[in-house]
């Protein structure tokens, strides 16, 4: 195998088209009819070429990649709720041939939350066309006006409230926990008991208001994890401790993770082995990965993410923002 770079010349002398037309099949430019472009992409395969992706930025002012961040830190790619998101939104990006960067700020690993702002100029520095932002209300106002200012295309992800001048992938958090508190109550359940996440969390508030909202004779004691990171084990344990002295009939777990531990002290007989259990976890999958016996509030996130994909496309092309709210429904037994 030759170890010299092919060039876009080389592809064109090989394909008999001008080295323009092998930019824009590359491209996915809609002029290149189909023959053509498929010829390109044959010559461009044997000869291995790949583009030089600085060149092309430099030519077009694109970078042909997206970044992908989160206040709340890295531990949120782990989680089973937002790894199909992102998921979703690789697999959209991938089939246009836009690449995905994971951006991990040093450090802690979180984005600021202050008002310094210098982990997201740094990310929108000209290394990507735009990002992708999970959780953005983690996020200082100040962070917020910057992201308006730099002029790239952002779209926040899994906000619970509309953020003004962005698109926005609602997470409709109210109207999930509104419509548990409902089938909770359709069950006979009184005295319900919701594990959040960590204290602070602007998540754990919306999922107060959303229960409110439901105005149902059911009596809700919120217990959040007193810790930054929520999966941490210690405060998951104490946590649990504080939501089993409440004696409840009934228990709502914000992460699958916090519901397998509670289902560990199931099976060691350190937990009652008759509540109803609920959960925020679920996501539509041909083969879901649950726990039975469990009451799971469900929503399309794969598709979410693509959806997170076509709002990046759309304030690429400074389309008006606008927002998609998820709507989460009850699993089939």
């Amino acid at each position: 195998m030759s170890l010299v770079r092919s060039t876009i010349k080389d592809v064109a002398v090989a394909a008999g088209v001008t080295a323009g037309t092998v930019s824009r099949a590359l491209r996915g430019d809609p002029r290149v009819i189909e023959t053509t472009r498929r010829r390109i992409l044959d010559a461009a395969d044997r000869l291995g070429y790949r583009p030089n992706l600085q060149a092309r930025a430099l030519q077009t002012g694109r970078t042909g990649a997206i970044g992908l961040s989160c206040p709340s830190g890295p531990w949120i790619l782990a989680h089973p709720y937002f790894a199909p998101l992102h998921a979703g939104l690789t697999a959209a990006a991938a089939e246009e041939g836009v690449r995905v960067i994971l951006y991990t700020p040093a450090g802690n690993g979180h984005l600021e939350r202050d008002a310094s702002g210098t982990g997201v100029r740094e990310m929108l520095d000209g290394r990507v066309d735009g990002s992708i932002i999970y959780q953005a209300q983690e996020l200082a106002p100040e962070t917020i006006r910057q992201l308006q200012e730099m002029g790239l295309s952002v779209v926040l992800m899994n906000t619970d409230e509309e953020i003004p001048g962005f698109s926005q992938i609602l997470s409709g958090t109210e109207q999930r926990a509104r419509e548990t508190l409902r089938w909770a109550h359709e069950m006979g359940v009184r005295r319900l008991v919701v594990l959040g996440l960590n204290a602070g969390s602007a998540y754990n508030q919306v999922v107060r208001i959303g229960m409110e909202s439901a105005r149902l004779p059911v009596s809700v004691r919120h217990v959040a994890i007193e810790h930054l990171d929520p999966h941490d084990m210690g405060a998951l344990e104490v946590a649990l401790d504080l939501a089993l002295a409440e004696e409840p009939d009934g228990i709502l777990f914000s992460s699958d993770f916090h519901l397998a531990r509670y289902l560990h002290r199931r099976e060691k007989g350190l937990a009652p082995k008759d509540l109803p259990l609920f959960s925020f976890g679920g996501a539509h999958f041909s083969a879901p990965v649950t726990y039975p016996g469990v009451h799971y509030m469900e929503t399309d996130l794969l598709e979410a993410g693509r959806k997170a994909y076509q709002l990046f496309k759309d304030a690429q092309a400074k389309k008006p923002p606008r927002s998609e709210r998820l709507f989460w429904s009850r699993r089939p037994d």
